[in-house]
């Protein structure tokens, strides 16, 4: 079985053998990301040499007999293909280093390329810990795809997963429903706020709700909408930690 490489094989120049148990790991990314795999050789450079699993025991052999007792150990890592786009890798990297990004964009300016993204991590973390991430982050993005590469990191909180709570008492719903309904009459595209949920947690409260918008409206016209709805709901209401708002089309 052939871990990586073209119709010639792997390129040894990126394979990594190291001692100890033979083991390989390819992550578990989607398939799409992780076509090809990547590793380091600390004991010497091939350039011709076909990495399977049964045409290097005699290499493995002579290994043994230059350390003995030693088992080579293959570290696979998940990289992006040369085809793949510039998200793809800087989601690679990220996916590498355990990292949660999203809002990736990616601009081709006339003399460098400029990469801009969200980085989740823990609300506790200090600044100067988040900061260090950050900054790993934008290094090995900038070793992949080149020095004069321009990437800026927007750092958040990471939102939690398994946060427990509440339902709030009616009476707290139906105020919520009523603001989040006077708040969208000021405009002139989000109408029918229903299904409004409020959940008590430890961190505030969240607050979910559907409304009706003109279907003829572009997803970004009705993303912005939304959010700005959002927005003027937790300015309004402090206590209110988070607000999710999901778009209808209007009957």
């Amino acid at each position: 079985m052939v871990f990586a490489g073209s119709a010639g094989g792997v390129d040894w120049r990126t394979v990594r053998i190291a001692v100890g148990g033979f083991r390989g790991r390819a992550g578990s990314g989607g398939a799409r990301l992780h076509r090809r795999l990547e590793a380091r050789q600390t004991y010497r450079r091939h350039t011709d040499r076909r990495c399977a699993t049964g045409g290097h025991r005699k290499d493995h052999r002579s290994r043994r007999e230059q350390i003995p007792g030693a088992e080579p150990v293959i570290t696979i890592n998940p990289v992006a293909l040369n085809s793949e786009t510039v998200l793809d890798r800087v989601m690679v990297i990220a996916r590498n280093r355990a990292l949660a990004v999203h809002h990736v964009t990616v601009h081709g300016l006339k003399d460098k390329l400029a990469v801009s993204l969200d980085l989740e991590v823990d609300g506790k973390l200090s600044l100067q810990a988040a900061h260090e991430m950050a900054d790993g982050l934008e290094s090995a993005i900038a070793a992949e795809l080149g020095a004069d590469v321009e990437v800026e990191t927007h750092i958040e909180p990471l939102q939690p997963q398994d946060a427990s709570g509440r339902e709030a008492p009616p009476e707290r719903v139906k105020a919520v429903g009523i603001a989040l309904s006077e708040l969208a009459a000021r405009g002139r595209h989000i109408r029918d706020v229903h299904n409004v949920r409020v959940r008590e947690t430890g961190e505030g409260e969240i607050v979910n709700f559907h409304c009706r918008v003109d279907p003829r409206l572009s997803v970004q016209s009705v993303h912005e909408n939304v959010d700005a709805l959002e927005r003027a709901l937790k300015e309004q209401s402090p206590p209110i930690k988070r607000v999710i708002g999901h778009a209808e089309p209007m009957r």
